[in-house]
């Protein structure tokens, strides 16, 4: 009987509130504890002073409960005749029959409700909806199906909730593109209810089936774009942006588009770092030619990302990133020096600062773009920070700090402010000024930019983290470890290992020691030395498995072992130990995704 208390709950409370006395909340009391025999007396009372549905279960059930059969069998029987036209009450007296093993006599009474109810779209939901609170999920089904019949209304939203009440979301899913083929209107309310679905989906079940009934409604219907546009939406649900790229060229080919749709998906890839499919996205548009109004856009857009695969280290030779620097020159020769090409040059001085130690003609570019005449004030601080950078890269601390300052000072009241902020505290940091940069830092811990924030906090919970170490007052092994951070940020990747192997020795029980190893990682990584990056996580793993980074180097050591070493059961064992000893780690949703992948299971990634 929980089902009914459950469903019938909602309406109680408005008879609740018109019945509002002590008799109600002691009822109501006593139900949910389960002591029928003491809510009983006080439900019927209720019922008979009300005439309420609601408290006409709580009587009901009451009975039932209490073995009352009989008893309730006459209080059912008594309704029926009393409303004659509310055949919901079959339905109450059937489910009755059906608990007293009466198996026929419920079917008999589902199925004269059935036959007698007027066939309207009102009688029909609430038959419907009466056998769906009693999980008679079959008659409610038939109620609908003769029901469209009928009166020539298709109920599929209502069929489609019911399929998802039982889990049956391959029947789900085709109700929904039902509503889609016959009113393409519906497709953003469809997209709504099933993104719903899918995001609070904890066993990822239903995005596999619904690609499937989609993936089957365009086979045998492919002229249809609704069902490719639905799919196109379904693979950007998932961040499939690969699969949806190859939907959205059908789509764009059927309807002869001008590619918006597929510069709008590259932006989406890039914004979630696919940025291979953001270059084919934007590839795409510019084979097009000119005749694309995106066919510009889409060429700014490609150099974009191959900066961005410049700074994730997916391109770390000086010959490629001196090829892809001959394109942005060419292209800002091409359009020549206005406002639509200012990030370009943007990202084109931080390319030849931070990753070819052009430091000059970086800042060449920056002058160049600071005479531009309108240029907006956000975009100024831009170039201004850029030139900052460049200033700690050539060691000129003192001019980077006064530049960060007058950035701060003139942006006080939005991010790029405390952009500079961060930059000037963690410069501090850099040159060994511990304290002043952590007071800092905790400041920005309260900013309203979330990565800045993230940023600062991170930064000071590594200064703590050294403080507690007893041993060093003076934070000789902090500044040390600041000064292989500096050179990192530097790109002065074999200087850096040097510092860090002497920080190894001189201070081995240093609590920073996961961070060094984790450091080491990195500058192995961005350096391809993937044997070094792996024994650097495995120390961690194996020796430093306490502390703060532990599940951290488990990852990326998982990560390497996949996509690297190709040593697929190692991987799979590592991601199932994060699952297992690091189940708060935010790398745990992510671990238990590609465990489950390995393992063999079908799901979403």
């Amino acid at each position: 009987m929980g089902v009914c208390f459950f469903i019938y709950l909602g309406f109680s409370k408005c008879a609740i509130a018109q019945v509002s006395d002590s008799d109600t909340q002691l009822a109501i009391q006593y139900y949910q504890n389960k002591e029928f025999d003491k809510a009983l007396p006080i439900m019927e009372k209720l019922f008979e002073s009300t005439k309420s549905r609601a408290y006409f279960i709580y009587y009901l059930n009451c009975l039932s409960e209490l073995n009352m059969l009989n008893e309730a069998e006459k209080l059912v029987k008594k309704q029926i005749k009393k409303e004659e036209n509310k055949f919901i009450y079959m339905v109450d007296l059937g489910y009755l029959y059906k608990n007293s093993g009466k198996n026929q006599e419920a079917m008999e009474q589902y199925n004269l409700a059935i036959s007698k109810m007027p066939w309207n779209n009102n009688a029909i939901n609430e038959l419907a909806s009466a056998f769906i609170s009693r999980s008679e999920f079959d008659y409610a089904e038939t109620v609908y199906m003769q029901g469209a019949l009928k009166t020539g209304f298709t109920f599929h939203f209502e069929l489609a909730n019911l399929y998802t009440i039982q889990r049956n979301y391959t029947k789900m899913s085709e109700e929904y593109l039902k509503i889609i083929d016959e009113d393409y209107s519906q497709m953003e309310n469809v997209k709504s209810r099933l993104y719903y679905f899918v995001q609070n989906d904890m066993n990822e079940n239903i995005a596999p089936i619904l690609q499937n009934v989609i993936l089957k409604k365009i086979q045998n219907n492919p002229k249809n774009t609704a069902y490719i546009e639905m799919l196109i939406w379904l693979y950007t649900q998932a961040k499939n942006f690969k699969g949806a790229l190859i939907q959205e060229k059908a789509l764009d080919k059927q309807m002869r588009s001008d590619g918006k749709r597929i510069y709008e998906l590259g932006n989406l890839a890039v914004l979630n770092e696919d940025i291979e499919t953001g270059i084919a996205c934007f590839q795409y548009i510019i084979e097009k030619g000119l005749e694309s109004p995106y066919f510009i856009s889409s060429r700014l857009g490609i150099l974009t990302c191959y900066y961005k695969d410049i700074k994730a280290g997916k391109v770390n030779s000086k010959e490629k990133i001196a090829e892809i620097v001959k394109i942005y020159e060419a292209t800002i020769a091409e359009f020549g020096r206005t406002q639509t090409i200012m990030g370009l040059m943007l990202e084109l001085a931080n390319i030849k600062a931070f990753y070819l130690g052009h430091y000059d003609e970086a800042i060449q570019i920056i002058e160049n773009a600071l005479i531009i005449p309108g240029m907006m004030p956000s975009l100024v601080s831009d170039f201004n920070i850029c030139l900052a950078d460049i200033y700690v890269l050539k060691n000129l601390y003192w001019e980077a700090i006064l530049l960060y300052a007058q950035i701060e000072n003139t942006n006080k009241e939005n991010p790029i402010g405390s952009e500079a902020k961060f930059r000037k505290a963690r410069l501090s940091y850099f040159m060994g000024d511990i304290d002043w940069a952590q007071s800092q830092l905790d400041i920005l811990k309260a900013s309203t930019s979330k990565l800045i924030a993230n940023d600062a906090m991170s930064l000071s919970v590594l200064i703590s983290e050294a403080k507690t170490d007893i041993l060093d007052s003076n934070y000789k092994a902090l500044k040390m470890y600041s000064r292989a951070d500096l050179l990192k940020y530097q790109q002065r990747d074999s200087f850096a290992l040097r510092v860090l192997d002497s920080f190894t020795t001189q201070y081995a029980y240093n609590p920073l020691m996961d961070d060094v190893y984790f450091m080491k990682y990195l500058l192995y990584f961005r350096n391809s030395n993937f044997l070094k990056a792996k024994e650097s996580l495995e120390h961690i793993s194996e020796k430093l498995s306490q502390e703060t980074l532990a599940d951290d180097a488990f990852f990326f050591l998982a990560e390497m072992n996949e996509n690297i070493f190709n040593d697929q059961e190692k991987a799979k064992e590592q991601y199932k130990f994060i699952l297992m000893n690091f189940p708060g780690s935010i790398y745990s949703i992510e671990a238990r995704k590609r465990f489950r992948k390995m393992r063999g299971e079908n799901i979403e990634q």
